[in-house]
């Protein structure tokens, strides 16, 4: 059957071929042109009665027409498929042609059948793939370059913690062959202390998040090494978690230079790395060795005391009596007595004569804690001993002169107490003569390491334990809540936590409940623990109840804030332990 003829009803062969998005002519044994669809015809601008009978030569100047493969194929070889041909008379290009043998209904060739497909467009996608596989050859060079200048370690780790590879820097980190690393369990070749309790891997595939910079200390060349670890999440096309990056940074530089700085910065029993702080030792070293009297402002639990303790300490006065009150803690008939003494018969109860405070503290330095909180009436006497070094016990005549410095401090606004006439102006300026405030905590939150690794010191030398150090994700939790109670919270929390610790480190788990409420500010909400609860009575709980009721005799407003739980849950665990 003629490709030309009708095919009948039943097969519209002619359609069919005239409907190909292809170029299709055939040619008989004479390269004639029987047969060309429109598409074909189309791309010489003729119309396609007026090719029929003309030689495919004639017409068509195709990179292939030098060596054409016509002879080849009606002689049986095959078919031709020739890539990226162009052809003078079609500008459009390049083209695929593909010859094959054309055969009548005894199987015998009697011409050939030519498709013709233009690959503008994907020549074009071909093109652009090829500068894209241009710009990745760069950019991984780049990033080769990168990895290979850096002094950092690189290992990729499945999602069951086995490490798939690890680079050069990574194995001399470690003083390790490849062999010795790749297929090994995460745990077998780093040896790190958060491996079974706090493992940044497993955080992040559980949490769906990367972790920057978590601190370790990994066993590497026969010895500790601590280091800096980052664990990066990298998924598929459909974000599923195929494996982990993980980066290591050798830290025992950053380590010295810390310990170096701690050592560095301090007065007395104040330690710090902050700037306001430095201002604070700047003060006092200039100001205690005088006899100036000094106003500490800051909040409760700040280290107001302690400043105070300082100033004492480097003045002449360091070998003679320093007494401290808190103004806040005793009624105003009881403090009064408790400055200035009584003598006997002053009041109900006086059966002797007392020396108050200031008589005790002759020649040497009183410490008046939360003195925005004291009466009137003592501020009036407050304001002469100041001025005149001079004053009378509760109920006596006899006017008695000392020579007493004096260190005040609140956390009150003074200057507000003024103008509502809570406090006396006059008292203010003599008392302020030189003012020493002190930055809250959640301002100085680069000194949290220093001042955990102190109170872990004095606790060891308390308890005789041996806990030494902290998770670098616990002190994450630690520098980034808010501290409302400031050092004096902090120490409360790290106590809690080295009484909960099961081993010479405490982990995250072992901090207090508080300290991971919404109210505290941990940053991230995703990074709240769960509160740990504890079976009331059971024999871990009951330990630190028990401790903590001995340490402060039974207070149990100071026991619940030691432990981090408030004071009904306290209740319920001493009912529980038959102790309420």
């Amino acid at each position: 059957m003629h490709p030309g003829n009708d095919p009948g009803p039943d097969l519209p062969l002619d359609e069919i071929l005239q409907s190909l998005t292809d170029g299709l002519l055939v040619v008989d044994l004479n390269k004639r042109i029987v047969f060309v669809n429109h598409v074909l015809a189309g791309m010489y601008g003729f119309e396609p009665r007026a090719m029929i009978g003309k030689s495919c030569a004639e017409l068509i100047g195709f990179d292939h027409c030098i060596n054409c493969p016509f002879e080849d194929v009606i002689q049986g070889d095959g078919a031709y498929t020739g890539h990226n041909l162009r052809c003078d008379q079609i500008h459009a290009g390049p083209h695929c042609v593909s010859v094959s043998p054309y055969r009548d209904d005894e199987g015998t060739i009697i011409g050939a059948v030519e498709i013709y497909r233009d690959m503008q467009a994907l020549g074009a996608y071909i093109e652009d793939m090829e500068d894209r596989n241009v710009e990745l050859a760069h950019e991984r060079q780049r990033l080769d370059d990168i990895l290979t200048d850096s002094s950092d370690g690189y290992f990729t780790a499945s999602t069951d913690r086995v490490i798939q590879s690890a680079d050069s820097k990574l194995l001399a980190l470690l003083g390790r062959s490849e062999e010795e690393v790749v297929g090994q369990p995460c745990p077998t070749v780093f040896g790190s202390d958060k491996c079974e309790t706090d493992c940044p891997l497993l955080w992040a595939s559980e949490n769906d998040k990367n972790v920057i910079g978590c601190r370790e200390q990994i066993s590497a060349m026969g010895g500790a090494l601590p280091v800096d670890k980052s664990i990066f999440l990298h998924k598929d096309t459909e974000g599923r978690l195929e494996h982990l990056i993980g980066v290591l940074r050798n830290a025992s530089e950053i380590v010295e230079l810390r310990r170096s700085a701690v050592s560095a910065s301090g007065i007395h029993r104040l330690v710090s790395r902050n700037a306001q702080m430095e201002g604070v030792f700047d003060l006092i070293r200039i100001f205690g060795p005088t006899d100036t009297a000094v106003l500490v402002l800051g909040e409760s639990g700040t280290g107001k005391e302690l400043v105070a303790t300082s100033l004492q300490q480097i003045s002449p006065r360091k070998s003679r009596p320093f007494v401290k009150i808190n103004c806040s803690a005793l009624a105003e008939g009881l403090l009064e007595s408790e400055l200035f003494g009584h003598v006997r018969g002053a009041f109900t109860g006086a059966d002797k004569d007392k020396r108050g405070l200031f008589e005790v503290a002759d020649r040497g330095t009183i410490f008046l804690d939360e003195v925005g909180d004291m009466s009137p009436k003592l501020q009036a006497k407050i304001l002469r001993v100041l001025e005149e070094q001079e004053f009378e016990k509760v109920g006596g005549t006899e006017t008695l002169k000392v020579d007493v410095r004096v260190v005040a401090a609140t956390n009150r606004d003074l200057r507000r107490a003024i103008g509502d006439g809570s406090f006396r102006e006059d008292l203010y300026y003599r008392l302020n003569a030189i003012q020493i405030k002190i930055p809250p905590l959640r301002e100085r939150t680069e000194d949290v390491p220093i001042l955990v690794d102190r109170f872990l010191s004095e606790l060891n030398r308390t308890h005789g334990n041996e806990v030494h150090r902290i998770s670098a994700r616990a002190l994450d939790h630690l520098q980034r809540y808010r501290w409302p109670g400031n050092i004096r919270e902090l120490r409360n929390a790290v106590e809690f936590a080295y009484l909960c610790a099961r081993s010479d480190r405490i982990e995250r788990q072992d901090l207090p409940e508080s300290i991971f409420l919404p109210d505290g500010a941990s940053a991230d909400p995703a990074d709240h623990r769960p509160a740990i609860h504890h079976p009331a009575g059971s024999s871990r709980d009951a330990t630190r109840i028990r401790e903590a009721m001995q340490r402060f005799d039974g207070n149990r407003r100071q026991v619940a804030e030691a432990l981090g739980i408030s004071r009904t849950t306290l209740w319920r665990r001493l009912k529980a332990m038959g102790q309420d």
